[in-house]
């Protein structure tokens, strides 16, 4: 049986932050997950590799050498990562990009077109995944950039954040048609349809209302899906509100499939952001893809009349 060297990685992990919990956090996993490794890698060499004593983590004498060897590891891993991507102006014949669920569904279908006419000569190999799956994903190797609605927490990657998009609040007509604003107090009674935990919109969401000392635990319907036409189709049928990127739910808005709706504490936005691996220095066609990829998905997002983050003279 082969050595897992992500279950090396999360080993070092935990020894770095002396906490399963947060080694969970950092990785974006799940403290059971984190647990799993770590019982693999002892099963693996067959010894105890940590100790929990009185809340605390202790490494053992056979943890402790594993530990040297994964820092060795982590080392190499690091050189190899810099010492190709100085060849990845010859050598990058595919991007592999990992994207949210609203990258991917609403802005790469027109960036691509435009991406490989730039770049005749690099195929770009599309992967639409939950953000801590790009994360993951970037940390291991397996995606060269990630477009996410979520700034990454790792020490190991890098982000740029390349726009802000307005959140719109919407309900369908059949709720009413009154105008005028409303307090998210005053929504607690209707149920709200959102994005499930760990996506952007989500995230967003539950901050605010951390601003108002309030949780989703105050609403009296909760319905989380991780589909966005799904959440919209219960919106439409009035199974209550939800909100969403201002350029998701423009074409509705337009045709009055649903209604904004205004919030007396003010307007809500959402940041996406280019990731990438934290390293001494990126190739120039790196640098080149990144700001014409961040420059399209500015242009995309802003709504009409609103000055662009990144300007177009950048690409």
């Amino acid at each position: 049986m082969e050595l897992n060297l992500y279950a090396l990685k999360t080993f070092k992990e935990v020894v770095d932050q002396k906490s399963f919990s947060k080694t969970a956090a950092r990785l974006y996993l799940t403290q059971p997950a984190v647990s799993l490794q770590i019982q693999a890698l002892e099963n693996y060499f067959q010894a105890p590799l940590l100790i929990r004593e009185k809340g605390r983590i202790k490494l053992t004498q056979e943890g402790g050498t594993v530990y040297e060897y994964a820092v060795k590891l982590e080392t190499l891993q690091a050189e190899l990562f810099q010492s190709m991507d100085r060849h990845a102006d010859r050598l990058m014949a595919t991007l592999r990009l990992g994207t949210c669920f609203i990258a991917g569904e609403y802005l790469f279908p027109d960036i691509l077109k435009s991406l490989q006419n730039k770049y005749p000569d690099t195929r770009v190999a599309l992967s639409v995944l939950k953000c801590e799956k790009i994360f993951q994903g970037l940390l291991n190797g397996i995606f060269d950039l990630g477009i996410t609605g979520v700034d990454p927490r790792n020490k190991g990657l890098q982000s740029k954040e390349i726009g802000r998009a307005p959140l719109v609040l919407f309900k369908s007509p059949n709720q009413g048609t009154d105008s005028g604003p409303v307090s998210v107090k005053d929504l607690l009674e209707t149920p709200v349809v959102l994005r499930e935990e760990g996506a952007g919109i989500h995230k967003e969401f539950t901050d605010f209302l951390r601003t108002q000392r309030l949780t989703l635990k105050h609403f009296k319907h909760v319905c989380l899906s991780e589909s966005n036409q799904a959440i919209k189709s219960m919106v439409k049928a009035g199974m209550g509100f939800s909100l969403m990127p201002e350029f998701m739910v423009r074409q509705e808005l337009q045709d009055k499939e649903v209604i904004p709706m205004e919030l007396e504490e003010g307007g809500l936005e959402q940041g996406f952001y280019m990731v990438y691996r934290k390293q001494e220095g990126l190739p120039e066609i790196m640098y080149n893809l990144i700001d014409y990829i961040a420059l399209k998905i500015n242009k995309n997002i802003t709504p009409a009349g609103r000055e662009p983050l990144i300007e177009e003279d950048r690409a």
